[in-house]
């Protein structure tokens, strides 16, 4: 447990230990009424989640957040992420993914809202895996990407319907596994 995390059931005066009430599945805060996370919790999550407030861009915010995936991409290249490294990173990503746009869907009332960018911030890493990199690959797996994360290829679309984070998180993860691989084709056919 991080971040301060509360237990979901709750004492009633008696000092009794209740399950959690309906009001605890709900997706918002209630001020005086115990939930999952705390509100410092989620004002992390919702920060995070949205890429530090790129997700809140009225144009493209899913591109926005591609671009950050570049630019951790980059960084990880840059610390000497080889091919140990970078999947264990492209899975911490996902993980963190799932945790923190869970919360910050509930924070927003509503399913996989575009403010949260982290799916496609972490899915670009994941697009370059096992890829010798280059401007001209780096281009073309943005390209490709964003392209598969738009057109939603089976299953991507289906999984998109799981609930919380793991519904947020696997689409985007589904659309860089075709995006991966479409780039090796070009790789092969085309030598970029």
């Amino acid at each position: 447990m991080g971040f301060d995390e509360e237990k979901s059931s709750h004492h009633d005066r008696t000092g009794e230990v209740n399950a959690p009430s309906e009001g605890a599945k709900s997706c918002s805060v209630r001020p005086g009424k115990r939930n999952a996370v705390s509100p410092r919790t989620f004002h992390l999550a919702t920060i995070l989640s949205t890429g530090f407030g790129v997700g809140y861009s009225p144009v493209a915010p899913g591109t926005l957040g591609a671009v950050l995936g570049v630019g951790v991409y980059w960084v990880l290249l840059h610390l000497g992420a080889a091919d140990i490294i970078m999947p264990l990173m492209c899975c911490g990503l996902f993980l963190a993914g799932v945790y923190l746009s869970s919360i910050a869907e509930r924070h927003f009332q509503e399913k996989d809202p575009g403010r949260i960018v982290i799916d496609e911030l972490a899915s670009f890493p994941l697009t370059m895996l096992f890829i010798s990199p280059s401007l001209t690959r780096i281009v073309i797996a943005f390209v490709l990407n964003r392209a598969a994360d738009i057109l939603k290829p089976f299953p991507a679309g289906r999984i998109q319907k799981l609930t919380g984070g793991w519904g947020i998180m696997l689409d985007d993860t589904v659309a860089a596994i075709y995006a991966n691989l479409l780039l090796r084709f070009l790789i092969l056919v085309l030598k970029v």
